[in-house]
């Protein structure tokens, strides 16, 4: 007979299933500040190769600025350059720096503040491109095991186990690419990517015409890197939210749920928008992220979990039935692991 179990038990299991899956993504982001800081360290030497004829007067009048930066860089420069952008693994991304690299190099060797601009791009572009590769990662893992903890909270819950499909690499495609809100996560790396090096080339392009200090440009560009930092960890954290309430939807498709129940984390953090939705009973085939299922907004903490009224409860039974020996099975003593090697199938 399947368990009774209380609403706290259902809220407590949709929590835990989302932090767990946030805590999962903490190594992740921890590895992507290493390549923003690696960024930051390689541009730093950039700078100081240029003005270490001033390493000891880091304050340049507005001439020695302008004829500093508009010499010409050496042929080995540029082979350092393009050194550089060999080592990026995205080869879109190699190319495209190469072409921007070459036409400007053989028109005439370019001057050190385009050098300059040049390794701002490389060494910030190799670091959202790493970015793009871990998140990814993550993100599938996350769709996966939210689909797969989901069905198994649903039959550890009411102790009846049925069999499930794997989740489908098209579907988990499809979720990737799905535009949410206004752009898909690869577009907002970049799109976060260039804004930073926007942001640094102007810091050191106005800095040097107004005479300002490299030690006080490179801080500058340092709080510009933290700021890069925290903007990929809020969209890893966002995009965890949004990635694994998708996994839970196609979860509940597959057990044949039509509705589910909006779960907020309720605490002095919650929105105002999470706390008006919490509670609240939608249908499945209704679903959309940032209207009626989590996120609603940047580092929303909100998950959901199934409807399970009687009509429900006596399908899933019938559904669960053996039809040779009339018995349900029960999985009260399944782990995880065991629960997925007897109940997750490839799909036929």
């Amino acid at each position: 007979m399947a368990k009774k179990r209380t609403n706290q038990y259902w809220i407590e299991r949709s929590n835990q299933l989302l932090s767990n899956i946030h805590h999962q993504t903490t190594p992740n982001i921890l590895e992507i500040n290493k390549y923003y800081d690696k960024a930051l360290k390689d541009l730093q030497k950039d700078i100081n190769k240029i003005f270490q004829v001033y390493a000891n007067n880091h304050h340049l009048t507005r001439s020695e600025a302008n004829k500093l930066l508009n010499s010409k860089i050496s042929i080995r420069e540029i082979e350092h350059l393009r050194k550089e952008i060999s080592q990026i693994a995205n080869d879109e991304l190699k190319k495209s720096l190469l072409a921007q690299l070459n036409a400007n190099a053989y028109k005439a060797r370019i001057t050190r503040i385009e050098a300059l601009k040049q390794a701002i791009k490389v060494h910030y572009s190799k670091a959202a491109d790493k970015q793009l590769s871990i998140s990814r990662a993550s993100y599938i893992n996350t769709i996966e095991e939210s689909y797969y903890m989901t069905a198994y909270n649903l039959q550890k819950g009411i102790d009846i186990g049925f069999n499930v499909a794997h989740i489908p690499t098209e579907t988990v495609n499809a979720i990737l690419n799905t535009n949410w809100s206004g752009k898909i996560y690869s577009q907002r790396v970049w799109g976060n990517s260039q804004h930073t090096i926007d942001a640094i080339g102007e810091t050191l392009t106005s800095g040097f015409i107004s005479g300002k200090s490299i030690p006080k440009m490179v801080k500058e560009i340092q709080g510009l890197t933290r700021y890069e930092k925290y903007a990929a960890e809020r969209l890893i954290r966002t995009e965890c939210t949004f990635f694994s309430n998708q996994g839970a939807m196609e979860s509940y498709r597959e057990c044949e749920i039509e509705k589910y129940i909006f779960v907020a984390t309720l605490d002095n953090r919650t929105s105002k928008q999470c706390q008006k939705h919490d509670r609240k009973v939608y249908e499945v085939h209704k679903a959309m992220a940032g209207k009626n299922l989590p996120p609603l907004h940047t580092w929303c903490r909100s998950t959901t979990r199934a409807y399970l009224g009687e009509k429900y409860m006596n399908h899933i039974k019938r559904r669960a039935r053996d039809s040779e020996t009339g018995r349900t099975y029960l999985v009260s003593n399944l782990d995880y692991k065991e629960w997925k090697n007897t109940f997750v199938k490839e799909a036929s």
